[in-house]
């Protein structure tokens, strides 16, 4: 049993590294709604406080909140925009407010068993999408330091009491925190698993129209400068009107493959329809190197040979556009490249055009 369990958090572990950045993405959005939530209801706790203001106890701790959540909340939304260490800065922010539970029930009340705590336990640790074996750490050490500043402020059997329920809150904690966080684990595997395949041509593995069509959008909006490459297959309704459609499709997927290891995975390889190909080529702006490229590119497909398709020789003919930072939308440096494709059609297939 123990041994499953171990496995199955490795194995979560695991699965953690291989979708970081999507779950780097997901944090970053609970980060901001953590922020605006935090900061709605400590202003509704600061105005009950307000209201009671003859009775109130925590009062000043209640405007700190206030503030707490008010500067995090302007940092995400105007300033800072979280990347890489996303879960990492989603402790941090945690910490402030943790500590304060511990306080409150240590400290601020030993007189009385502590609530707060034990409430956090066992829902803080719910907003963070991380590795289990992380969160059960923060859990433990927020446990442990709650132990330490109990046994400093109340007396021996007020800190008792509180131990016994602070153990099984503890393992409430523990188990709640697993099991959800393996079904969100599991969520990520299924969202990626789907987008990729809806986002990717099933024949050549590139990316397709849609996909494709998001990530040059993308580098475009972020200032990325490249190359953007329009590719046709020349005459490949004769070859499949000559050879047959299943060696059509192996021309394809060949001719996918040359174009995948042409360009680098940061790049945007994708299949528009048919037998046209796009590529976007970030960071290569120099005509010599895209020359270069594209060369190398035309003389590897032309070596291509064919099962049951002797004779055959295909060639590429290409249109292709620089973008220095000068274009910013899509469609425009999309008519450019087709124009230059379209030349290099018109002057005899089997080259390459630049604008």
């Amino acid at each position: 049993m123990l041994k499953s369990l171990l496995y199955t958090i490795g194995y979560d572990n695991m699965r953690f590294d291989v979708y970081k950045d999507e779950i780097n993405a997901r944090n970053a959005k609970k980060l901001r709604t953590f922020t605006a939530y935090g900061l709605m209801l400590s202003l509704l706790n600061a105005v009950a406080e307000l209201a009671q203001l003859d009775v109130a106890c925590f009062f000043d701790m209640t405007v700190y909140l206030v503030l707490y959540f008010f500067a995090l909340h302007m940092l995400f939304m105007f300033w800072y925009r979280p990347r890489r260490h996303v879960t990492l800065l989603f402790y941090f922010i945690e910490f402030p407010l943790m500590a304060l539970a511990i306080c409150l029930g240590t400290f601020q009340d030993p007189q009385n068993p502590a609530v707060a705590i034990m409430v956090f336990l066992c829902v803080m640790p719910l907003f963070i999408l991380d590795k289990p074996w992380r969160i059960g750490l923060y859990i433990t050490v927020s446990a442990a330091a709650y132990a330490v500043a109990s046994y400093n402020s109340k007396d021996t059997a007020l800190y008792r009491y509180d131990m016994v329920n602070l153990a099984a809150y503890w393992l409430v904690a523990m188990g709640i925190n697993y099991f959800t966080l393996k079904e969100r684990i599991d969520s990520v595997e299924t969202y990626v698993h789907y987008r990729e395949k809806s986002e990717h041509d099933i024949l050549t593995g590139t990316f397709n129209r849609g996909g494709g069509d998001e990530r040059i959008k993308r580098f475009l909006a972020n200032g990325t400068t490249g190359a953007f490459l329009i590719l046709d297959i020349d005459s490949f309704k004769q070859i499949n009107d000559r050879y047959g459609h299943i060696v059509g499709d192996e021309v394809l997927v060949a001719v996918a493959a040359c174009l995948r290891r042409s360009f680098r995975a940061a790049d945007v390889v994708m299949r528009m329809g048919g037998d046209e190909f796009a590529v976007y080529a970030a960071g290569l702006t120099e005509c010599s190197l895209c020359k270069e490229k594209l060369d190398r590119l035309r003389a590897e497909i032309a070596a291509l040979t064919f099962s049951g398709a002797d004779g055959l020789r295909v060639s590429i003919s290409v249109g292709c556009v620089f973008n220095r930072g000068s274009f910013v939308d899509y469609m425009t440096l999309y008519k450019r490249c087709d124009m230059c494709l379209y030349m290099a059609k018109k002057n005899g297939k089997d080259r390459y055009v630049f604008a």
